[in-house]
């Protein structure tokens, strides 16, 4: 019976997460001593894999992949540098060369890559964003085989959150990845179930983080948290089968946000914990859960109004800014400062309301007279 190898990435490559992704989101589907050699091989570097194994893990993510493109547009950026990434992974199937969609691409050529697991290949750059010292010598490639660099791309379908992202003249691109202990690799495949489930009423996290990018005045790393919460709130109390929420307190901070900016060569401006479990619950605690929601429709308002009423996005910024800095430090000024000015709109948007009649000034009158007391509320 044939045996193959997953070679785990180096720790300095994003692309070692990214096969923490692939690998932990399927690792409940498997049997245990098919996960025991995983979480192992993690350890050491390299899992073999027997043939039946290496279907299973090749089928398991296949069928992952399936849901993911159907529900997200975000894709990992491909880059011209070097040998060419897509020229690269076109070897993982020499008669199916990769066009189109790469989520698709993928689940077609599953079985191309089990027959040829142990091929080597070249490691392509979207996969080396860590190793900047490799970027001085661009002939220098290192090497892998195609089961290792197929279910590295597949983790990086599967932990992308947005792509092509604006702000200013830079672009971005978002990544959720496993810190690649074995705690996290064990609840990937809870948070990846959150990160992608679909159902009516709940906007995608994707066109969260788009609509709070229209507030100038927010820091990007803010946006990033607050879309997250948010989304992450949506879904845990609004879709039946997800994993509660008080459940996943302290697992958050076993991920990683990753901030890309695919130039030439990907770039990571940022990475940070996915720090949530102190933000669920302070706002439970206090009973003002509502108040991530709030902030959004606050935000939506003032960039609907930002000619009308002055300031209204830096005012939603200041709310967003203090809303974090309190909970992690608990400092009133910025709280109090919020305060005082969202009574500031909530007149401006209630003279809109009665002296023009402008029900929609009448409804961000009211979120933001809402979002004042939560704000009262929590540091009462």
């Amino acid at each position: 019976m044939s045996v193959s190898k997953i070679e785990v990435m180096e720790e300095r490559t994003i692309g070692r997460h990214f096969q923490a992704a692939a690998l932990g989101v399927i690792l409940g589907s498997l049997p245990l001593s098919l996960q025991d050699k995983i979480l192992e091989g993690f350890e050491i570097g390299e899992i073999i894999l027997e043939h039946n194994e290496a279907s299973l893990i090749i089928n398991n993510i296949t069928s992952i992949l399936k849901t993911v493109c159907n529900v997200k547009r975000a894709a990992p950026t491909l880059y011209r540098a070097g040998r060419g990434d897509t020229r690269i992974l076109s070897m993982l199937a020499p008669s199916l060369a990769l066009k189109g969609s790469l989520c698709d691409w993928l689940i077609a050529i599953g079985q191309n890559v089990l027959q040829y697991a142990n091929t080597s290949v070249p490691i392509p750059m979207f996969l080396r964003s860590y190793v900047f010292s490799k970027y001085r010598d661009v002939g220098e490639v290192e090497m892998t085989n195609a089961i290792s660099l197929y279910s590295a791309t597949a983790g990086a379908v599967i932990s992308v959150i947005a792509s092509d992202l604006r702000r200013g003249e830079a672009r971005y691109e978002l990544y959720i990845v496993p810190d690649t202990s074995l705690e996290s690799i064990r609840n990937s495949s809870r948070i990846y179930a959150i990160l992608h489930a679909q159902a009516k009423g709940i906007r995608n996290l994707e066109t969260y983080i788009r609509d709070l990018l229209r507030v100038e005045s927010l820091s990007f790393e803010l946006t990033m948290l607050l879309s997250i919460a948010l989304f992450i709130y949506n879904v845990t109390t609004q879709v039946a089968g997800m994993p509660p929420l008080t459940g996943l307190y302290n697992v958050f901070e076993k991920f990683k946000i990753i901030s890309v900016v695919p130039e030439q060569r990907p770039r990571v401006v940022w990475e940070r914990p996915l720090t949530l479990t102190y933000i669920f619950e302070e706002l439970d605690r206090r009973g003002i859960m509502g108040i991530l929601l709030r902030l959004y429709w606050c935000a939506d308002h003032a960039v609907k109004y930002s000619e009308s009423v002055t300031r209204a996005g830096d005012v939603v910024s200041q709310c967003v800014t203090a809303l974090f800095a309190y909970i992690e430090t608990k400092s009133l000024d910025q709280m109090l400062a919020c305060v005082a000015n969202t009574q500031r709109l909530i007149d401006k948007f209630n003279y809109l309301c009665k002296s023009e009649g402008d029900k929609n000034a009448c409804n961000a009158e009211r979120d933001f007279a809402v979002l004042n007391k939560d704000i009262v509320k929590l540091v009462a």
